[in-house]
C-alpha cells in the first residue's frame, strides 16, 4: 500500500505536489488562522484527496481517555501531535510531545506512527526496544517554504 503523508499545511496546500497513493493522510493544521474562508480552500484542495483531520484534546485525562481507545495491532497510528521525545523537539529546546500518547504506542506498538505538528522536527525516527518507525511529515517549513510529502510503502502484514 502506497501512503502519502503531509501535515501542518497551513493554508500551503496548494504549493505541494501530492503524487498518486493509495492512501493520502493529512495529519492537521490545515490552516493559518482557522478562518472560515481558509478552511474552505483547505477542503476545496483536499476534497478529492482527503476526508478526516486531527481534533485537540487537552494534556492529562481527557487526552489520556482517547489515547485509551487506540487498539492493539494496529498496522498505522496517525495522531497530529507526536509522542514525547519523538519528532517532538521544538525551536526553543524543548520535547513538546504528550507522554500519555508515548505511553499507549509502547503498549500498542504500531507498525508506523505518522504525525505534524513540530514543523522544526519532520522526518523519520525509532526508538529502541519498538517496532514502531515513527514519521513527522509537518509540511511546512520556516520563510513559508514546504516539504514535499513523505511517501510510505507500507506491505502488507503477517
Amino acid at each position: 500500500m502506497r501512503i502519502v503523508c503531509i501535515s501542518d499545511t497551513h493554508g500551503r496546500h496548494a504549493r505541494l505536489e501530492v503524487p498518486p497513493c493509495d492512501l493520502p493522510i493529512h495529519a492537521g493544521d490545515a490552516t493559518r488562522r482557522g478562518r472560515l474562508e481558509e478552511l474552505r480552500s483547505a477542503l476545496a484542495w483536499m476534497s478529492r484527496r482527503f476526508r478526516r483531520m486531527a481534533y485537540n484534546r487537552e494534556r492529562g485525562p481527557e487526552i489520556a481517555a482517547h489515547w485509551a481507545a487506540i487498539p492493539e495491532g494496529l498496522d498505522l497510528l496517525l495522531t497530529h501531535g507526536p509522542p514525547r521525545g519523538v519528532g517532538d523537539r521544538a525551536i526553543l529546546g524543548v520535547n513538546a510531545g504528550c507522554d500519555d500518547l508515548l505511553a499507549r504506542v509502547h503498549l500498542v506498538r504500531p507498525r508506523v506512527h505518522v504525525f505534524g505538528h513540530i514543523h522544526e522536527a519532520a522526518g523519520e525516527y525509532r526508538l529502541p526496544g519498538l517496532p514502531t518507525r515513527f514519521y513527522n511529515v509537518a509540511s511546512s517549513r520556516l520563510l513559508g517554504w514546504t516539504r514535499a510529502p513523505v511517501v510510505l510503502e507500507l506491505p502488507p502484514s503477517c
